[in-house]
């Protein structure tokens, strides 16, 4: 009596090798984007600081969104105004990875660091372009900021950042990352408006914590595999 045994195909050397090299190249592509996102970023940050909110209609919006407020959505801003902040928001992505660490321990790792790093990375650029924040009065803001850290919009680039990190630890997974960005796409354009109804933020100080946060996750990916074959070696 004869049996068969499955056997699993093996890899061809020569499908490998015609791989690398287009891995390499989309990796290339990937940096490449980033880069010119980070670039057109701080390019955004010199010309609206230099031209200033009321030449750039920013300062007419916000006006414009503070005529008429629903308390729903000022109710609903606020409290993300509080999650997303720079104490919440951290002890919540702080908890969300050790939850996820007692499971999955690399892909925690990957979503603390991730999360953590392009946050500070966008976050940092407060301090090269000192934008001062909405004339409170002229907007009626509804939270009391007063620093010359307008641009970029630091709950933004954090709600930003989860959505990366979140991103990066379900690819590390090999998890379907569509539902991520179905989620986390909308989730960051919330947070986004949310300062522009509270008073908090121009409109180029959020957009620019969008495409730095993309920006600098496109340029970490496309490290990441260079930096993993050093540490091998």
């Amino acid at each position: 009596m004869s049996s068969v045994v499955a056997t699993r195909p093996r890899r061809s050397p020569t499908a490998d090798a015609r791989r690398a090299p287009a891995a390499h190249h989309l990796t290339a592509k990937a940096g490449a984007a980033g880069a010119t996102l980070v670039a057109g970023g701080l390019g955004l940050g010199a010309v609206i600081t230099h031209e200033g909110a009321a030449a750039t209609g920013e300062l007419g919006l916000d006006t414009a969104l503070s005529h008429d407020r629903l308390s729903p959505l000022v109710s609903l801003a606020h409290g993300i105004d509080v999650v997303i902040g720079p104490i919440v928001g951290p002890l919540l992505v702080a908890i969300v990875a050790a939850l996820l660490f007692v499971r999955h321990r690399r892909a925690a790792v990957i979503f603390a660091l991730s999360t953590a790093g392009l946050w500070l990375a966008t976050s940092s650029l407060k301090l090269v372009f000192t934008r001062a924040r909405p004339p409170a009065d002229q907007v009626h803001a509804l939270v009391h900021e007063t620093a010359r850290d307008s641009f970029p919009s630091g709950h933004t680039a954090l709600a930003a950042a989860i959505v990366a990190g979140a991103f990066f630890a379900a690819r590390s997974l090999g998890r379907s990352t569509r539902l991520v960005l179905a989620i986390g796409i909308p989730f960051a354009l919330v947070v986004a408006a949310s300062r522009l109804y509270l008073g908090a933020h121009f409109l180029g100080d959020v957009t620019a914590s969008l495409v730095f946060v993309t920006g600098f996750a496109l340029v970490g990916a496309a490290l990441a595999p260079l930096v993993a074959r050093r540490l091998d070696h």
